[in-house]
């Protein structure tokens, strides 16, 4: 029975360990998403609401700036690492349009397809409607132009306005609700990355792609374009622009980039990472930008001489080693001797902690007694020895007694008989 508990309790132990194992191994795939500054949100009934099987889907990052090392693409249905590919190529200027009026990314306006497009009614009680888009280029391009395409038999807008966005929020008007004669509408040339058109209409409108005309050179650049196997009812994120490298698993990838159709998604918005925590790296609540010794914990961020750098990560002596881990910060040590191991480097030492330096005459005092020792075991070690020799000495004479009185009892027998 006791065999059979143990084997039970081992058993456990090690379904026990096995667990904590998975467990840690499960949390260390885990990225930290708090380490990227901005997300891009990708929803299949945004992008592709037909989707009914797995689809290689190609989106083109609008900052250039970007390389692979700072890309994540993850699967938010699953809460993982979605294995993907990353290349920088040259392509087409990309664009987003986002419907400010409704609050929604429009990727069928700028995907150059007729078969995707965009429904406006108005509604019974309303004359007419106005809709405002934004068009966020992802460099800065050189405009002469507005282009709108509409579905066959669409109604078009009764008068169309566009304005260029500065980025310190202003509004430079370039078209003041102009007639629409066209599907183009020209204008001088106007440089810039953001813009918006805001469309008057009366009728159903159905929209299918709106963008500027620009000039040819700045219509082609490199930019980063990041391939995924994207699969039907899953939301995806793309997550841009860490502050610290991170460390990820390698996952291995199909052959996506050699798809000939796949999903296009040019210029995505990108937003601000809610999840998004500036880098602590020691942990002392300070962020590494604002932490004036950010390799060392100081949550009170001293800093005597007022040079930005704290003083626990400051080199006083001089040694090569900073003063939070100098056991020595005043005198130059660079070696770190330490013989008595009470964390005071020898040359700042002034008390030794040890016993034997405090009191110099102990070790003569052991020393003596250990002689006393090893006297006394020789004395005891000889004594013994003549102890044990006194019996074998003593027996001798016995045996000769001995053999004595058997000789004579033989002859005294030998007598008899004879007689």
């Amino acid at each position: 029975m006791r065999i059979k508990a143990w084997i039970s309790w081992g058993l456990l132990t090690l379904l026990l360990l096995a667990a904590s194992a998975s467990a840690v191994l499960a949390a260390t795939d885990q990225p930290d998403l708090s380490l990227y500054r901005r997300v891009i949100k990708l929803t299949p009934p945004q992008w592709q609401p037909n989707l009914t099987q797995p689809k290689v889907v190609e989106v083109i990052l609008p900052d250039r700036t970007l390389d692979k090392n700072q890309v994540l693409v993850w699967n938010q249905t699953k809460q993982a690492i979605e294995p993907y590919q990353v290349k920088t190529q040259t392509s087409a200027i990309s664009w987003s349009v986002i419907d400010l009026t409704n609050d929604q990314w429009l990727p069928q306006l700028s995907d150059q397809r007729s078969d995707t497009y965009q429904d406006y009614f108005v509604p019974p009680s309303t004359a007419s409607q106005t809709l405002k888009l934004e068009l966020r280029y992802d460099q800065t391009v050189h405009a002469t132009g507005l282009q709108l395409k509409f579905r066959p038999n669409s109604a078009l807008p009764q008068n169309i306005s566009l304005s260029l966005l500065h980025p310190n929020g202003k509004q430079q008007l370039i078209l003041n609700r102009v007639k629409t004669t066209g599907s183009i509408l020209r204008f001088p040339t106007i440089t810039g990355r953001a813009w918006l058109v805001e469309l008057n209409y009366d009728q159903l409108m159905s929209l299918a792609d709106v963008g500027l005309v620009i000039t040819e050179s700045g219509k082609r650049d490199p930019s980063l374009h990041i391939w995924f196997l994207a699969r039907p009812g899953e939301q995806y994120l793309i997550y841009l622009d860490p502050e610290v490298k991170p460390s990820l698993p390698y996952l291995s990838t199909g052959r996506y980039t050699q798809e000939a159709n796949p999903i296009r998604i040019p210029g995505p918005p990108v937003r601000p990472n809610p999840f998004y925590r500036p880098f602590d790296t020691d942990k002392d609540g300070i962020p590494d930008k604002q932490d004036n010794c950010p390799s060392v914990p100081n949550p009170d961020q001293v800093d005597d001489n007022h040079n930005r750098t704290g003083d626990v990560c400051e080199d006083y002596d001089y040694d090569g080693i900073i003063n939070a881990k100098d056991n020595c910060p005043d005198v130059p040590n660079p070696l770190q001797q330490d013989k008595d191991n009470d964390g005071i480097g020898d040359h700042c030492d002034e008390v030794e902690s040890r016993l034997t330096e405090r009191l110099q005459w102990l070790p003569w005092l052991a020393i003596g007694f250990s002689l006393v020792v090893v006297i006394w075991l020789l004395r005891s070690t000889s004594l013994q020895a003549k102890t044990n020799q006194t019996p074998s000495s003593q027996s001798e004479p016995d045996l000769a007694n001995n053999s004595s009185s058997l000789t004579k009892q033989t002859s005294q027998q030998t007598a008899n008989k004879s007689d």
